[in-house]
C-alpha cells in the first residue's frame, strides 16, 4: 500500500535500487521475478558482474537473495537498449549456472530501444491467477554506475572515482494486497540510513487504480511483448518491442 520514491545524489552511496529489490527478493514473497533493463554490467574479462555485486545492508547479491528464499521457479530477464548485448547474455549465464533448478529465462527485444528499468515480484496459484507483489520502475539499470556503490565496486577489485557513479531515482510500489502502511514506512525508514532522499506516498486516490492493478499492468505489457518461439522473431528494424527468448 503507497510507494516510495527515492533519489540517489550522493556519488558512490548506496544504490536504493539494488537495496531494496535484494530485500524484496529474499523476503520471497512471490515465484516469479522479472526484471527488465536497457543495461546490464556483466563483464566476461575480469572486470564489474552485477550477478555478484552485494548489498552495502544484508551482504548478498541477486544469486544468494533468490536462493535463500526458496521459492521462486522462474527468473525472466528481459533487454537490452542495443542489439546481442553481451552484458545481457553474460547476466542470464551467470544466474543459469548459478541457480540450479529455478527457470532462467532470457530474452532480447527485437526492434527499438529499451531503456525501461522495470522491476517485478508475482505469484501464480493453480487457477492462473497472477497476483502482484512488489515492483521497482525508475532509472537505475543494471551496471557499475547505478546498481553499485563505492563499497560493493570495490569489493570487486575495482576501484573507481567519484564521478563513476550516476545520479538515479526510482520508485517502490508495493502492493496493497500484501503490504499496510506501517511496513511500507518501515522500509522506508530502512532506507533512510544513508545519505539520498525517500519520499514515501499513501494509497493512491487520485486516479482510482490501486498498487496491484499499476503492477499488473507493467507486468501485462512486458508480458504480452515476450515470444517464447524463437521463430517469431521479426525484423530487426521494425521497431515494434517484442522480445524472443534465448
Amino acid at each position: 500500500m503507497g510507494t516510495i520514491i527515492t533519489l540517489r545524489d550522493n556519488p558512490g552511496s548506496i544504490s536504493y535500487f539494488k537495496e531494496e529489490m535484494l530485500k524484496l527478493i529474499y523476503e520471497g514473497k512471490g515465484d516469479e521475478i522479472l526484471l527488465a533493463s536497457g543495461f546490464f554490467g556483466e563483464s566476461t574479462k575480469g572486470q564489474y558482474k552485477a550477478s555478484i555485486d552485494k548489498s552495502d545492508r544484508m551482504g548478498i547479491d541477486i544469486i544468494t537473495a533468490i536462493k535463500a528464499a526458496r521459492n521462486y521457479e522462474h527468473v525472466r530477464i528481459v533487454g537490452a537498449y542495443d542489439n546481442h548485448n553481451p552484458g545481457l547474455d553474460a547476466f542470464v549465464n551467470a544466474l543459469r549456472n548459478n541457480l540450479g533448478n529455478i527457470l532462467v529465462s532470457g530474452y532480447e527485444r527485437n526492434g527499438g530501444k529499451w531503456h525501461a528499468k522495470v522491476f517485478l515480484i508475482v505469484r501464480h496459484d493453480l487457477q492462473g491467477t497472477t497476483t502482484p507483489i512488489a515492483g521497482i520502475v525508475g532509472s537505475s539499470n543494471m551496471t557499475s554506475y547505478a546498481y553499485g556503490s563505492l563499497n560493493s565496486v570495490k569489493a570487486q577489485g575495482i576501484t573507481p572515482n567519484m564521478n563513476h557513479f550516476n545520479i538515479e531515482t526510482d520508485t517502490i510500489i508495493l502492493s496493497e494486497k500484501i503490504y499496510k502502511q506501517e511496513q511500507v514506512e518501515e522500509m522506508a525508514a530502512y532506507l533512510l540510513q544513508t545519505d539520498g532522499h525517500v519520499i514515501v506516498t499513501g494509497p493512491n486516490t487520485a486516479t482510482g487504480k490501486l498498487e496491484s492493478q499499476a503492477l499488473l499492468d507493467i507486468y501485462q505489457k512486458i508480458n504480452d511483448r515476450i515470444k517464447d518461439n524463437p521463430t517469431d522473431r521479426p525484423n530487426l528494424n521494425n521497431h515494434n518491442y517484442e522480445f524472443t527468448k534465448f
